[in-house]
């Protein structure tokens, strides 16, 4: 029985995983759909951070014929759902794993599209073969190569591995660490080699977003560190309750679970690991965090199993039963609900109510494909989107007359009026031919 026990949360969190998938989505989730889309060359789609996950979700898409965007969400739910199924295994405590199943920023990330939830699948593969009685350092380097080519910050499990292989056999850790870091690199160096992308290994493989950068405020550090590590687990806004028959049935199912909690017996512990690999793993992660984009809660999904692992040392289980129902109920019904609702995606709405009523083959020029623009393309596959960058004045007459040629409509965001209003060349032709236009988060101007 204590087995079956086992598979309660997992499969109720496989279904509400799968039944009530975010339309919030990771602008990361929609740039790398984009690219999965975009006839880019197999070598384009190696990117440091994340260097096999847009070339693994490309040969996917090759036999799973869907958008690459609904791949992922599902991907992420099948391994989120696995994640969940390894983490009861190893708990063995239904409370402490609907914490960690049903936890905000997992929850949510789970039903989207991002590279962070296979990576962490593949650590608790790693982390679940730490505690087979034999060491077994091939399988173990294999797992944890596997999650550094899905995303770079699982290189922190390093310390929490080799420790954990050190302690039972010093050939083993050796094997594992020379194993994990030849693949990895071996991987990395050949991907460089295929790109060519014209800066040095260094720089390539440490490449990161322009406003990324380590911070030397050890106070805000830690202070955002804490408030990173509450929105982990319990998010959204009283603003985004749904006063409807789903939030309330989640509410109540929630509640309902508690009191299944207090019934069930907690087993002995097998784990064969220290509570030190635990503590290592999270330090790890902790330590970096500080100082590497410390407001980025969603970087703190690496050191959840942990956290959670090491909640089990302490001892009741009513505390963890109350506070697992209550955090269910809180995210189901200020977050994750809410979040299924295009309308509470603001990009995800305006693509789907006023540029579908444009006319199919409608082009919307634009300047900068900023994150909400990449939603919105994404969703207006119908349409077509220019940029203005380098276009002359004729070419933009003949966009204008093209759309007038053939009974369609163009528009322009509010980054290409910007950039065409700062040109002397194309200012009277902007202010002759631009109408009416869409007002409120996002503005849009009808050229005609």
């Amino acid at each position: 029985m204590a087995r079956i026990r086992d598979l309660y949360v997992p499969l109720a969190a496989l279904a509400l995983y799968t039944v009530f998938a975010t339309r919030e989505y990771y602008w990361d989730g929609v740039a790398f759909a984009i690219t999965v889309e975009s006839p880019s060359s197999w070598p384009q789609l190696f990117q440091p951070s994340h260097l096999l996950y847009c070339s693994l979700i490309r040969a996917v898409n090759h036999w799973v014929p869907v958008r690459p965007l609904y791949l992922m969400q599902a991907l992420n739910v099948l391994l989120g759902a696995a994640s969940v199924m390894l983490m009861s295994l190893q708990i063995r405590r239904p409370a402490l794993t609907a914490l960690f199943a049903f936890s905000a920023v997992w929850w949510k990330f789970t039903t989207d599209a991002n590279a962070y939830i296979p990576a962490i699948f593949f650590l608790l593969v790693a982390r679940t073969l730490l505690e087979k009685e034999e060491p077994a350092p091939v399988r173990i380097a294999l797992a944890h190569t596997a999650a550094m080519l899905m995303h770079q910050l699982s290189l922190f499990f390093f310390p929490a591995a080799l420790f954990a292989l050190w302690r039972r056999s010093r050939r083993a850790a050796v094997v594992y660490a020379s194993l994990a870091g030849t693949l990895t690199l071996g991987t990395y160096t050949a991907a460089f080699v295929a790109q060519s992308p014209g800066q040095t290994f260094a720089e390539w493989i440490m490449t990161h977003s322009p406003d990324a950068s380590f911070s030397g405020n050890l106070v805000r550090g830690l202070l955002l560190s804490l408030r990173g590590t509450q929105r982990l687990l319990v998010g959204g806004k009283v603003g985004l309750f749904e006063p409807d028959l789903l939030t309330f049935a989640g509410i109540g199912l929630a509640l309902c679970a508690v009191a299944l909690f207090f019934r069930t017996r907690d087993p002995v512990s097998e784990t064969r690991l220290p509570i030190a690999i635990d503590a290592i793993w999270l330090i790890s992660y902790v330590v970096f965090l500080v100082f590497w984009l410390p407001q980025n809660t969603f970087y703190r999904l690496f050191y959840l199993p942990p956290l959670i692992l090491l909640l089990r040392h302490i001892p009741g289980r009513r505390w963890v039963a109350v506070a697992a129902g209550l955090v269910v109920a809180w995210n189901w019904a200020f977050y994750i609900y809410p979040h299924t609702l295009p309308k509470n995606n603001a990009p995800l709405h305006f693509a789907l109510t006023d540029i579908r009523a444009w006319p199919n083959g409608s082009i919307i020029l634009y300047r900068y494909l900023r994150p909400d623009l990449w939603t919105m393309s994404y969703f207006s596959k119908d349409k077509v989107w220019i940029d203005v960058t380098d276009r002359s004045l004729e070419q933009l007459e003949q966009i204008r007359l093209t759309t007038a040629r053939d009974k369609t409509e163009l528009w322009a965001d509010d980054s290409a009026i910007d950039a065409l209003s700062a040109r002397p060349d194309a200012q009277e032709w902007l202010q002759k031919h631009s109408t009416r236009a869409v007002t409120g988060r996002f503005r849009f101007t009808s050229i005609q």
